[in-house]
């Protein structure tokens, strides 16, 4: 049983390199733009060993260096990890400002990329509590084919009948 549960934590620990404690430089190591958004996304506890400051100060370095190639599709993505960043960090209005340049510009971006900046400005404006301007967001991402709830934000916005009339259609299969 012992030698069991120590095979299943050495299994445990080799996992993957997104719980790495070098994933910050495995993230540096990534070739392109698109593959480190990816990556970064992916990653859990991100801040465990390399502090958000310092994720920030890197991907700035990267925005610059693609600013100064023009390669206008990386610029828009280093901007997606920045404003994911400073969410996280509780700069909103940095991050949300950021994110709502790139959204207006309405460049056309992958469905995963979208998504991923779809999903930082929806979780910053329920930070910032703006959440008609969420509700957007949300219907964005429900025509993109991804499953979101609406009857929370509609809750939040005080609108309780139309919360439950959408809570229950979304668990309506489930509600005896």
């Amino acid at each position: 049983l012992l030698a069991y549960f120590c095979l299943l934590l050495n299994g445990y620990t080799q996992n993957t390199t997104l719980n790495n404690p070098d994933s910050f430089q495995a993230f540096k190591d990534l070739g392109s733009a698109e593959d480190k958004v990816e990556y970064f996304f992916d990653i859990e506890n991100r801040y465990r060993n390399t502090s958000a400051y310092r994720w920030l100060g890197e991907v700035n370095k990267m925005l610059e260096n693609s600013e100064e190639v023009n390669d206008s599709l990386a610029i828009i993505q280093y901007k997606i990890l920045l404003s994911q960043i400073y969410y996280e960090t509780g700069y909103y209005q940095k991050g949300i400002g950021i994110a709502e340049e790139i959204h207006k510009t309405k460049v056309d971006l992958s469905t995963k990329t979208r998504l991923y900046l779809l999903g930082v400005m929806d979780k910053t404006y329920a930070a910032l509590e703006r959440y008609d301007k969420q509700l957007v967001i949300r219907q964005e991402i429900r025509k993109l084919g991804k499953d979101v709830s609406l009857y929370d934000i509609y809750a939040n916005l005080g609108l309780y009948n139309t919360a439950v009339k959408y809570y229950i259609m979304r668990f309506e299969s489930t509600i005896d």
